[in-house]
């Protein structure tokens, strides 16, 4: 009778830690989705300097940055409204492509090219992307762990206690 009490405090023990273990594991995967999306809105806090610094300089203004105000209005509003975080990452790969379109632009300006303020903010928005690259590497390798250990997790008896789901990798 002591060999099955014992067996049964192992077996529960185990579940324990697999459940904390999980648990602990979301967490952390959350956490990076948070600070993506908070690398993300750094970066597009700067498009009203861009937009200020390039309106001496750029013909057509208003039309060169009608998609990406309207873009940043959309990420303001699915921010507030959304936990997704792969439509959030859709709508800031827009705005990514909208910036690129606004820097290649910009680049055929000399006069503009020569502007101190640009080329700093400019800097600051290159540097925010490649953080934000690295972060979402990361997050990717976290999720290949993650979906790895809920595929091992579907082969044991664990999959009946543990509520956990595969997820999507990030592009």
């Amino acid at each position: 009778m002591m060999l099955y009490a014992i067996i049964f405090w192992i077996i529960t023990i185990l579940l324990c830690g697999w459940w904390i273990y999980f648990y602990t594991f979301s967490y952390k995967l959350k956490r990076k989705e948070q600070d993506i999306r908070s690398l993300f809105f750094s970066r597009t806090d700067n498009i009203v300097s861009i937009y200020e610094i390039t309106l001496p300089y750029l013909e057509k203004h208003s039309e060169i940055f009608k998609e990406i105000l309207s873009l940043r209005k959309k990420e303001f509003t699915l921010s507030e409204i959304s936990e997704d975080i792969e439509a959030f990452f859709e709508l800031e790969s827009r705005i990514h492509h909208e910036l690129n379109f606004i820097f290649q632009v910009c680049n055929t300006h000399p006069r503009l090219l020569k502007d101190k303020k640009f080329l700093y903010v400019r800097d600051i928005l290159l540097d925010k992307s490649s953080l934000i690259g690295k972060n979402i590497a990361e997050y990717n390798e976290y999720i290949k762990l993650y979906n790895t250990m809920v595929r091992y997790k579907q082969y044991s008896v664990i999959w009946l206690l543990l509520p956990f789901n595969k997820k999507k990798l990030l592009r």
